[in-house]
């Protein structure tokens, strides 16, 4: 699960001190590059994207099946 997505739902989760510096040769499984410049404000908006897309899905799913 990304850091964002973390920091939304459970943020005692993520602990930014612990990531590696932006030169480390081998960073950790399934860390990405940019790691660093983590925001909490663009994962507001990334979650609440995902979210209503789901719920768009959802409305979708829901209105072909009761038709």
């Amino acid at each position: 699960m990304q850091a964002p997505i973390l920091w939304w739902i459970p943020p005692d989760c993520v602990d930014l001190s612990r990531y590696p510096g932006p030169d480390a040769e081998h960073p950790l499984f399934a860390m990405g590059q940019f790691n660093n410049r983590a925001s909490r404000r663009v994962e507001d908006a990334m979650t609440a994207d995902v979210v209503d897309r789901l719920g768009v899905k959802a409305t979708a799913l829901m209105a072909a099946h009761l038709w």
